[in-house]
């Protein structure tokens, strides 16, 4: 199996895949329920959008069903995606560590091991757009899921953009762009939790989605100036 490291979970596949994407209106939520700010302030990429907790009304009960099942099949389907790639990861690494001189080992059982779990991972995709039009396709997109007072979809804009979705104007623009942050997030938790699984899929023909952002740089920081001394006079004998 391949060696992990410990590291801080990555805060774009744990807060923003778990709530920010699938529920925009979490940290209003926490806010409203009194949560101590103590413990708002340790979700630093959870975006508080504004709002006071205000609901939809007589359609609310309706956008509650569908938040429900989308967060049950999104996390389904997360799940699924990582522990494919992982398993994927491992099968190559054992052909790498335990055969390194089969070619057939990476090129037959390994291959065909990732083909199953990209096989299962397309099939659970389909799953969870089905779920999502049966539960969420009789709320109205934009007075209910883009609403501000509903689900507020609509703060998801910039989110959805970074992965080619644009405009965001409709339930299947939302299932794609939710599918696609959900597959970045799996390639960089992967990546936290097997440094080497970049190179090893790449030896089966598998890439990180193009759509997936490149993560910007970390800038170097400025070494602080150091202030120059001004000589001091020398006495006047």
């Amino acid at each position: 199996m391949l060696p992990k490291r410990t590291r801080e979970p990555s805060t774009f596949s744990v807060d923003r895949l778990g709530a920010e994407l699938q529920q925009p209106r979490t940290k209003e939520l926490l806010r409203v329920a009194a949560i101590p700010a103590l413990h708002l302030d340790a979700l630093p990429c959870i975006v508080d959008h504004g709002g006071a907790g205000e609901g939809l009304g007589a359609a609310g009960p309706g956008l509650a069903r569908c938040s429900r099942a989308l967060r049950k099949a999104a996390t389904r389907l997360a799940t699924r995606r990582l522990h494919g790639l992982a398993d994927c990861a491992d099968a190559i690494f054992s052909c790498v560590q335990e055969k390194p001189h089969d070619h057939a080992c990476i090129a037959a059982r390994a291959a065909g091991r990732c083909a199953r779990e990209l096989t299962a991972t397309s099939k659970g995709e389909v799953a969870f757009r089905a779920a999502l039009a049966s539960k969420c396709g009789g709320v109205d997109f934009f007075a209910g899921l883009r609403a501000a007072a509903g689900a507020n979809l609509g703060a998801l804009d910039a989110d959805c953009d970074a992965v080619g979705v644009r405009p965001l104007v409709t339930l299947d623009d939302y299932a794609t762009c939710v599918l696609r942050r959900h597959a970045c997030a799996v390639e960089e938790a992967l990546q936290l939790e097997a440094p080497r699984a970049e190179d090893l899929l790449a030896l089966v023909g598998r890439s990180a989605p193009e759509f997936c952002p490149t993560p910007s740089e970390t800038a170097s920081p400025t070494p602080p100036a150091t202030a120059s001394q001004t000589p001091t006079a020398a006495p006047t004998p």
